[in-house]
């Protein structure tokens, strides 16, 4: 299940308790601006990686206007 968050309490969230970031953009769109301590993972290599990801843990998923990180979700 996933819920979606607006960006200001993201941020709130983000400067008040550590976050696991998944950025789904391609690696040259983070590469070139990104969220700090946010992880890297571009959509199409996401099932790649899906193993590893816990599911007791919370993940908020990012990329630059929200249409991919709902595709990962």
């Amino acid at each position: 299940m996933h819920k979606n968050i607006d960006i200001k309490s993201f941020y709130q969230k983000a400067n008040s308790e550590p976050l696991i970031i998944l950025d789904v953009r391609d690696t040259d769109e983070y590469e070139m601006e990104h969220v700090p301590n946010a992880v890297n993972i571009p959509l199409d290599a996401l099932p790649k990686h899906t193993a590893a990801l816990n599911d007791d843990e919370t993940y908020y998923v990012i990329c630059k206007t929200g249409k991919r990180a709902e595709k990962a979700c």
